[in-house]
């Protein structure tokens, strides 16, 4: 199976990280605008302020603090936006091996091994793919083995009254042979 291509069509997953990702971008807005609003501050106080007045100091404390704590915020926001996006990813990875296993145990397969369509196709004028190519795990595979499009058949089914905008899924094949010969058209 390929976990990969799984992986990028998920059907929640694709959205669970652009949000996340544009959640980031906002929050990142805002701290990069109130640094801004901090800097303009500190200048403002340099202006009207004698730099060696308490007030001056004071002021200057009370910048340097803020601006701490302003990036203490978005470390933490950062590390809330990772956690976040490791928290898809992992949902979404359950997601796909539940839903291999679903498959394996409705075929009887002792055993599902992971290989990359992507690594399959060598092009000698890419030097990258064939690197890839000899290190694939899976040197051959019977036609009608992979299993992709059926598990992404289940992870569709499954979030198929979930509404959220989902990646278009191209089509690998247009006609999976099962292991017990029964042909599955996509």
């Amino acid at each position: 199976v390929d976990v990969g291509y799984l992986s990028k069509y998920h059907p929640t997953m694709n959205w669970e990280m652009e949000k996340s990702t544009e959640e980031m971008k906002v929050a990142q807005e805002q701290i990069e605008q109130r640094r801004k609003e901090l800097l303009s501050q500190s200048e403002a106080v340099g202006r009207n302020l004698d730099s060696s007045s308490p007030d001056f100091k004071m002021k200057q404390e009370q910048l340097l603090n803020a601006e701490s704590k302003l990036r203490v915020d978005f470390m933490g926001k950062e590390k809330e936006f990772a956690e976040r996006q490791a928290t898809a990813i992992y949902k979404s990875y359950q997601d796909i091996t539940e839903s291999i296993n679903t498959v394996a145990k409705h075929y009887n397969y002792d055993l599902v091994v992971r290989f990359s369509k992507e690594q399959s196709e060598m092009d000698p004028k890419k030097p990258a793919t064939v690197n890839f190519g000899i290190q694939r795990d899976v040197l051959y595979q019977s036609p009608g083995m992979d299993v992709t499009e059926i598990v992404m058949y289940l992870l569709k089914e499954k979030y198929k009254n979930v509404s959220t905008p989902t990646a278009q899924v191209p089509r690998v094949s247009t006609q999976t042979t099962t292991p017990n010969g029964n042909s599955i058209r996509k």
